[in-house]
């Protein structure tokens, strides 16, 4: 039996990339539920995308810290914003109301990590980080959500 097509999705009038299937990541991560408060479970392995989806479906991510780029954690408890209980300011809402901004999605996907990885305090976004978020983008895993004004 043949696969059933993924439909195309359409936002602003724009193609999104519908993701593309990855072959299995080549590295088992250990359960996540036995990471130590800390949150480190692994280091070493690779950024493919394979691997990061891998570690992403198990709850956990990868995470660079100074020189090393392939560390693999699964803090508890995570950040979770909580969509229903979203508290949007007056402040906010009234920028919204008057349209003060535009929300894009995949617009500069590539320009929204460089900028995010020019902190000046410092960034946890490597080079090799950033090159796999771009290949996880092309493939239609990664995604960004912009606001202009």
């Amino acid at each position: 039996m043949a696969e059933k097509p993924i439909p195309a999705c359409e936002i602003d009038g724009r193609a999104v990339r519908v993701p593309v299937r990855v072959e299995p990541s080549r590295y088992e991560f250990p359960d996540a539920r036995t990471a130590p408060a800390h949150g480190l479970v692994a280091a070493g392995g690779d950024f493919e995308p394979s691997t990061i989806l891998e570690g992403y479906c198990q709850g956990i991510f990868p995470w660079p810290h100074g020189d090393e780029d392939e560390l693999w954690f699964s803090p508890d408890p995570r950040t979770v914003i909580p969509i229903g209980g979203l508290h949007v300011s007056r402040r906010l809402a009234r920028r919204i109301r008057r349209r003060e901004f535009v929300a894009t999605i995949d617009r500069e996907f590539e320009r929204v990590l460089a900028a995010c990885a020019e902190r000046s305090e410092g960034t946890w976004i490597t080079p090799g980080y950033r090159r796999a978020y771009l290949r996880l983008h092309e493939a239609g895993w990664a995604h960004s959500f912009e606001a202009w004004t």
